[in-house]
């Protein structure tokens, strides 16, 4: 992916770290690249006014000749189609095949949503279980792969029947999934990650999707959100990253929240956002975190993106430009979207801007630039856990002849040493924000101290403070095997809160008890113990962890 610069804070003096005063923010706004609407007087004849075209996607794909191009996939129908969208000036280049060959649910949709991974893989996924209708079964969410654009026949790559996890809402089935979904990661390297959530009314689910194969297949997981579960039956949801990460979930008339990847709820939204969005889409640049989403009303008055900075936490959100949308589809007395449905996308770009593509239901399809590269005023240098890694931030407000931070990190009171770098903005003004997230957490660790070294474009120096991050086994969570999968040797790692008494221990397929890796009593911190993978014979074993009452289990492969 391209990049977009950050513009927050910077103050840098030859040998010592000062705040002074914020300086003024340079003003934001978006440029319209293309636009197809009611408001324009050119809406596509693929746009009805029966709420049917509902979601949008951007990507690099596979033209089907070997050469990558970027495109704008639109999901649409009934007659249900995918309508792929030249990305620089919104020409319509025909259809995706196949998808007249899908099964259409009876409650529910072939396809209501499209997306791209960052391999250039399609994905377009079915709606299932619509609280709307009469039927009483159960029915498959299932989602669709195409390598490129001229595939005539997507290979099913999920199929799965959705469990009934709001059995208040009034119906048997299966949970209410597949209006929306979002795909990050890559197939060719086995991230691929896909996140769906449940959005009957009070529906608490989301289905985290992940692939070992490279994207022929998919595990499912179901992840309970603790908390108040946002109501509402459109909604977006985010991953943080690839795999077991954080996700934020946007609903209607409930702010946007963050959740671990347990689904533990952890930061609310405090009013950035406008109550009235759904759909979400989540990125990072240079460090940088931002979300756009959909901001709609039935009677058409309002129907744009938003975009929002949450570098600092979801719960210091700041709007960009201090509240600057995408234009208003609504403008021109649009359509109306009883439904409220629309969609997200973006493309971050060389040149510090981003663009967002916005559809917006019955009312047309555009795509807009920020004009600057995107503003965040914030004014410390802070370390804080971010999933399984830690976030660092910092910010100044000039800076001379800098030519670049470097990140030095020291684990439970050691040396310190590098472990990355942001570049510098030389000399300038203007605010500047840099963040940095460090992945790669010593597995043990107890304390990690944190500091900056600036350098200036001459070779001086100076460090800033020093911040630290005490780690404690807040949960008892079972980690599962490094490397997995096991040829040799692994490592079985697993965290206590408290003291207990601990039995960790392989089994079979057939759950037959293999051996015990682990047994007795054991302190509150993280703990690991390794695996003899020698006469295990190669297939796929489950670790079972067995501690205060509770059970978990994780599943390790052996290669002989």
């Amino acid at each position: 992916m391209k990049r977009i610069a950050t513009t927050f804070s910077t103050l840098l003096l030859a040998m010592a770290w000062l705040v002074t005063s914020t300086m003024p923010a340079q003003a934001q706004s978006f440029t319209t690249e293309w636009e197809f609407s009611t408001a324009e007087g050119n809406l596509p004849s693929y746009f009805s006014t029966s709420n049917a075209t509902r979601a949008i996607a951007y990507g690099v794909v596979d033209d089907g000749s070997g050469n990558l191009v970027e495109r704008v996939l639109v999901a649409s129908g009934p007659p249900y189609e995918i309508r792929i969208l030249d990305a620089s000036d919104g020409t319509d280049l025909g259809t995706l095949d196949g998808i007249g060959s899908l099964p259409t649910p009876n409650d529910g949709r072939t396809i209501t949503d499209v997306e791209i991974s960052d391999d250039g893989i399609i994905i377009a996924c079915n709606e299932v279980n619509s609280t709307f209708g009469n039927n009483t079964a159960t029915e498959s969410f299932q989602c669709y792969r195409w390598d490129s654009l001229t595939d005539a026949t997507p290979e099913t790559v999920i199929n799965y029947t959705v469990p009934d996890n709001t059995p208040n809402n009034g119906s048997s089935e299966g949970d209410y999934v597949g209006r929306q979904f979002t795909v990050v990661g890559s197939a060719s390297d086995n991230s691929m990650t896909l996140l769906v959530a449940a959005i009957d009314t009070g529906a608490s689910f989301v289905y985290r999707f992940t692939t070992s194969d490279n994207g022929q297949s998919f595990t499912a997981e179901a992840i309970e959100r603790t908390g108040r579960p946002p109501s509402g039956n459109i909604n977006g949801v985010a991953p943080i990253a690839p795999g077991a990460s954080p996700f934020i979930l946007n609903a209607i008339n409930a702010a946007p929240t963050l959740y671990q990847s347990d689904g533990t709820e952890d930061t609310e939204e405090q009013g950035a956002v406008d109550p009235v969005t759904h759909t979400l889409k989540y990125f990072e640049v240079n460090g940088k975190q931002w979300i756009t989403t959909f901001r709609w009303d039935t009677t058409g008055e309002n129907q744009y993106a938003e975009l929002v900075d949450i570098s600092s936490g979801l719960d210091q959100a700041f709007p960009y430009g201090g509240g600057v949308t995408t234009p208003n589809f609504g403008r021109a007395n649009g359509e109306g979207n009883t439904n409220g449905t629309g969609d997200v996308a973006v493309r971050v770009n060389n040149d510090n801007t981003a663009t967002i593509y916005v559809l917006a239901t019955n009312n047309g399809v555009g795509a807009y630039t920020t004009d600057s590269a995107l503003p965040v005023e914030l004014a410390n240098f802070d370390a804080r856990r971010s999933g399984d890694g830690v976030s660092l931030t910092w910010r100044t407000l000039s800076e001379t002849n800098n030519q670049r931070f470097e990140i030095e990190r020291a684990i439970d009171g050691g040396s310190f040493a590098k472990i990355g770098q942001r570049a510098g903005q030389g000399t300038t003004t203007e605010p500047t924000r840099y963040s940095f997230l460090d992945r790669a957490i010593p597995f043990g660790a107890e304390t990690i101290d944190y500091r900056l070294r600036q350098v200036d474009v001459d070779g001086g120096e100076s460090l800033s403070d020093v911040v630290t991050i005490r780690l404690s086994a807040d949960r008892l969570q079972l980690l599962g095997s490094a490397p997995n999968p096991v040829k040799s040797t692994g490592e079985i790692r697993y965290t206590l809160p408290e003291q207990a008494n601990v039995r960790v221990a392989l089994y079979d397929v057939l759950g037959r008890e293999v051996r015990v890796l682990d047994q007795g009593a054991r302190a509150a911190r993280q703990h690991s113990v390794s695996l003899d993978a020698s006469g295990l014979s190669s297939g796929v074993y489950f670790i079972r962890l067995e501690a205060m009452g509770q059970t978990r289990t994780t599943r390790v492969s052996v290669i002989q």
